[in-house]
């Protein structure tokens, strides 16, 4: 049983602002421009006049009623598919989340805090305050003490022993690392915000050469409760495998526990392939979310390949899994993909290598382009515009796009769509032209952003590649940021922590059917070694 809490008008206030009717989906430049709070921000420099939006800490909040049979549920869960990006999530006076993460989906069990009438809030905290306080956080409490305490002259030499332990005791024994984290801000021009590689939300929103400093909050995606008693499959993803003689399915059901262990019964259906598959698992309960997994193997005669625009037909075939009385269905594409990087000439390897791919076994010359964020304010719906762009650029025979690593992981409806115009796909992780935290915190949010993510997406054939980063390396290597304390050699150890100890390691996890560069541009095996 869902009950849809998005889609609905909610209130929404700061300290110093009114309340006002807000849409959610949605975001707070576009609620306080529908209520005539502000002008459009992409108008002329109003941008400039606007910083105070995100400078405020904003609160939505909605009443809603839930009836006796859906609160007799044996277990009940909040599903939050976006949230931009800090905020405490509060049911009836009972915080129940804290999110940090604009891309990752969360899920909470709320079945406590609910009753018949109910208040749902998610009180968010500036992020341009969050990241500074993060970039304080990493660099100054730490560095102070250190200094304080091995040198006695640096920082705060008058301050004892007792009172540095204390100032330690008080911010948590954590690593010094003593150094910002380059680029501390954007080029002055860009009138942008600072820190953003301390929050994981788009980086284009703190501002960019192409682009205004709108940094964005808001329920961005929707939100449901879902009750049920033994489990609830919530969805269903899978990578594809060419062996000699079939293909193989290689699935994974999201299942939401309950307390206790149960007997998961589900049907996995490719109609048009002879596919009526019974699938049974037993979870084992503790209320989280648990990952079943599965595998369907077809004769390699009876599937038809997909291919990429310009080499043939994108064939794609409706899979559903049906559990509980209830479908999710997405569609499958078939087709293996290779990056070759093999040398040119093995009697000379100065000649270089190879760089290209090949799509089920035929080398495939890339046309393409850069894909941005289609808008500022992703949470409008913006269908007609991606389906537009994405048609057009198969028109003029383009066969690839970059979903660059500045912006957001997309929308499922547009790697739907790339998916049926035969659009390739190389897809950047979200990270973009700047250097990272490697603090634990960091890195276990990004570890769960990438799970989430690469989980999500791996079902389309449309994406031919994953990479980590957006020119991250290049700027290393060529220096274009000078930060005292924080030379080459630890930049490229922070770099390897970040996307060879981290990312690669849960794409190739998540996802060992494609290929993962460090990096874009990218040397390739070259860098690697």
């Amino acid at each position: 049983m869902i009950c849809n809490v998005c889609c609905a008008l909610y209130a929404f206030f700061a300290s110093q602002i009114n309340c006002f009717l807000g849409v959610v989906p949605g975001d707070i430049y576009t609620d306080l421009q529908n209520a005539k709070v502000i002008d459009d921000p992409l108008y002329g420099d109003n941008h400039l006049y606007l910083r105070w939006v995100a400078a405020e800490n904003w609160t939505y909040s909605r009443n809603f009623e839930l009836n006796k049979a859906f609160l007799e549920h044996k277990n009940i869960k909040l599903l939050l598919r976006g949230v931009d990006t800090v905020a405490s999530i509060v049911v009836n006076g009972v915080e129940v989340l804290r999110t940090s993460n604009q891309f990752v989906e969360y899920f909470v069990d709320v079945k406590s805090a609910l009753r018949e009438k109910n208040t749902i809030e998610a009180r968010f905290t500036s992020p341009v305050t969050y990241a500074k306080q993060m970039s304080e956080e990493y660099k100054l409490v730490p560095y102070i003490i250190r200094e304080a305490f091995y040198s006695g002259s640096i920082g705060f030499p008058h301050l004892s022993v007792s009172a540095i332990f204390s100032l330690q005791c008080y911010y948590g024994f954590q690593k010094a690392y003593g150094h910002d984290v380059p680029p501390v801000c954007p080029p002055s021009i860009f009138n942008g915000e600072c820190h953003p590689s301390f929050i994981r939300k788009g980086q284009y929103s703190f501002s960019w050469d192409w682009g205004p400093s709108i940094p964005t909050v808001g329920l961005w995606k929707p939100l449901e409760i879902v009750a049920f008693d033994d489990y609830y499959v919530d969805d269903f993803t899978w990578t594809t495998e060419r062996t000699k003689d079939s293909w193989k399915i290689h699935g994974d059901m999201r299942v939401f526990a309950g307390e206790k262990p149960a007997d998961v019964n589900a049907r996995v259906i490719i109609k048009k392939l002879n596919i009526d598959q019974q699938l049974t698992a037993h979870v084992d309960g503790g209320n989280v979310a648990v990952h079943v997994p599965f595998e369907v193997s077809i004769p390699r005669k009876d599937v038809k390949l997909w291919w990429p625009s310009g080499d043939g037909k994108q064939k794609l075939y409706k899979i559903a899994v049906i559990a509980n009385n209830r479908e999710i269905a997405h569609k499958i594409g078939f087709r293996h993909v290779k990056l070759v990087q093999d040398f040119v000439d093995e009697k000379d390897k100065n000649r270089g290598r190879h760089f290209y791919i090949e799509v089920n076994d035929r080398p495939v010359f890339l046309k393409g382009s850069n894909w941005i964020p289609a808008s500022m304010f992703l949470a409008r719906n913006h269908s007609e515009r991606v389906t537009f762009l994405l048609d057009s650029a198969a028109e003029v025979g383009m066969n690839a796009l970059r979903v660059w690593g500045g912006g957001v992981y997309e929308s499922n409806e547009f790697y739907e769509h790339a998916d049926s115009a035969g659009i390739l796909l190389w897809q950047d992780l979200m990270f973009a032209c700047a250097l990272y935290p490697v603090n634990k915190e960091f890195l276990d949010n990004v570890k769960m952003e990438l799970n989430r993510q690469i989980w999500r997406l791996k079902k389309h054939p449309s994406i031919f590649l994953w990479a980590g980063n957006n020119e991250n390396e290049v700027a290393i290597k060529s220096q274009w940021w000078y930060e005292s304390g924080y030379d080459e050699k630890k930049q490229i150890e922070d770099y390897v922590s970040l996307y060879r100890g981290v990312a690669e390691h849960v794409v190739m996890k998540q996802d060992p059917s494609r290929p993962y560069l460090l990096s874009s541009p990218s040397n390739g095996v070259e860098t690697e070694k």
